[in-house]
């Protein structure tokens, strides 16, 4: 019997997609083939780096002794606070200037076109180029040119691209979400955070559809985790290892794995 074809869909939310990590570290240990895989903003990030042979285990020891100025690089806004050339430069080294052809596992990112108002799926190319594009929360990154369209973050309309996966071939998906799910939160202290905060709500209504559009959906507890900050990396990957443990026997279950 044929087994089904897996997709993980990794989504967006900033540093709480380190959460990422921990679920695949679990899938991993749990021998879960993985034959797809998509992701938006962070979950572009690591869905990336796990695509081009990255350690998970090394990686969270090296993102536990970066911190945010060395990967943010404020200028006089114009589109956006942060030029992005930070960002793109570590994840060029990070995914060993590969492109999407030479990831071991077929992958695509998805990002948001301002001019014709369309999700956009990119699965050819650069890997460090489109996910710049991916990770482009609007008023806070600059946005990419990318031939006649102009891309800002995924999840403005698709912070989980389970669809995007699906239409790889996957039969099964998980898919993971690390965003903002309603819960009360702080005052914003700056405009960044404002700018943040307002993003998430504006994608909020939209998630409701993945419980449907999902075989299993992941949900790490990570509201207590800033949004831009690495300082608790090891704590929100440990979050994601546990919302993956609490259901790793459902998916051997589904997919008839021993």
């Amino acid at each position: 019997m044929n087994r089904k074809k897996i997709g993980v869909a990794l989504g967006g939310g900033a540093a709480r997609g380190l959460a990422h990590i921990g679920v695949l570290q679990v899938l991993l240990e749990n021998k879960i083939p993985i034959d797809y895989m998509s992701g938006c903003s962070a979950g572009a990030i690591i869905g990336a780096l796990y695509c081009t042979g990255s350690d998970m285990y090394l990686l969270e020891k090296v993102l536990s002794n970066m911190n945010e100025r060395s990967i943010l690089d404020f200028t006089i806004p114009k589109k956006g606070f942060i030029k992005g050339e930070k960002a793109e430069g570590i994840i060029k080294i990070l995914t060993k200037n590969k492109s999407f052809e030479q990831c071991a596992i077929p992958f695509a990112v998805v990002a948001c076109d301002l001019v014709s108002a369309k999700c956009i799926t990119i699965s050819q190319g650069q890997l460090h180029s489109a996910i710049r594009a991916s990770i482009s929360i609007p008023g806070v990154f600059e946005p990419v040119e990318w031939g006649e369209m102009l891309l800002v973050d995924g999840g403005v309309t698709n912070r989980v691209p389970i669809d995007a996966v699906r239409s790889m071939g996957a039969n099964y998906t998980i898919a993971v979400d690390v965003a903002y799910r309603g819960w009360q939160r702080e005052k914003p202290k700056n405009i960044v955070d404002i700018l943040v905060q307002s993003f998430e709500m504006s994608n909020w209504e939209t998630v409701q559809r993945l419980l449907i559009d999902s075989d299993v959906l992941l949900e790490p507890d990570v509201v207590d985790f800033n949004l831009t900050s690495l300082a608790q990396t090891a704590q929100c990957i440990k979050k994601g290892r546990e919302a993956t443990e609490a259901v790793i026997d459902k998916i051997k279950a589904d997919l008839e794995l021993d």
